[in-house]
């Protein structure tokens, strides 16, 4: 078992698994900054640094940040750098088994099946 932290990003949930999670703040407005990467949403201040933000549904969708500001956003490590993941809400730790095929990592937890950030965003 693994445990994850339940993030909601628009209708979908996701699990984000806690041993690479920093922590989850109030997102402010990031600092726009132009990337060919269209889920960057910019760069906010945490602990006198500026870390890059994305937007957890448009990372997940290959898509372009939507037009409305996530609440939250979970501070992450991910292959040795620190990232935001912007995303709705942010619920609850819970255990879940992961498993994984060639396509897809699944996290089976006992709330509903979810899909896992892959590690190199």
């Amino acid at each position: 078992m693994t445990d994850v932290l339940l993030v909601r990003v628009g209708d979908r949930q996701v699990g984000l698994v806690v041993e690479s999670l920093v922590e989850v703040i109030e997102l402010t407005h990031p600092f726009p900054v132009p990337s060919a990467t269209p889920a960057l949403r910019g760069l906010i201040p945490v602990r006198q640094r500026l870390i890059p933000v994305l937007h957890l549904g448009a990372a997940l969708d290959g898509a372009a940040c939507p037009d409305h500001l996530g609440e939250m956003a979970v501070i992450a490590t991910i292959d040795e750098r620190t990232i935001g993941l912007e995303v709705d809400y942010a619920s609850e730790i819970t255990p879940a088994v992961v498993t994984q095929d060639r396509k897809s990592t699944r996290l089976n937890s006992s709330h509903t099946d979810i899909s896992r950030m892959p590690s190199s965003a």
